[in-house]
């Protein structure tokens, strides 16, 4: 279910630029649409689910989340309004490469951070000159325990 909510999602997030780029909106028009039609399409699943207690939102985490985003639609509606159809798909790429960079860098340094906590590796500690991927690739081949990072379940 998981893939299937992933497959979903990257046909979604991959189909509605193409038809923003077609509809005539500049990028705050098309920012402020997809705003306001994104709230009513989400709102009764939220009522749905219930809202959160407010003091349980890590806000300091929540604020800057909303800021980039809004950053980030704003740019790329952008990119939508003043970008030919035969630009587009090159932008996307970039989109896609810069969009994909940014949490592997991350999620790469808190996985070596996990390993170098957790994981022994033949007497000494991951957070040696072995990249995380090929350590708990040699960690698997020598069957000792470790802790790996997975996918929520959902």
């Amino acid at each position: 279910m998981l893939y299937l909510k992933a497959i979903v999602s990257g046909i979604c997030f991959g189909l509605w630029p193409l038809f923003m780029n077609k509809s005539g909106l500049n990028s705050a028009e098309a920012s402020a649409a997809l705003s306001l039609f994104l709230l009513a399409v989400v709102s009764p699943f939220l009522l749905v689910n219930g809202i959160p207690q407010f003091s349980v939102v890590k806000w300091q985490m929540a604020v800057p989340a909303c800021v980039f985003d809004a950053l980030g639609l704003l740019a790329l509606n952008s990119l939508l309004a003043n970008a030919s159809s035969e630009q587009v798909g090159s932008a996307f790429v970039i989109v896609t490469v810069v969009q994909v960079a940014i949490p592997a860098r991350v999620l790469g340094r808190v996985g070596r951070r996990i390993d170098a906590k957790i994981c022994d590796w033949f007497g000494r500690r991951s957070s040696s000159s072995i990249p995380a991927p090929l350590t708990l690739a040699a960690h698997r081949r020598a069957s000792k325990p470790c802790v790996e990072l997975s996918a929520p379940s959902a």
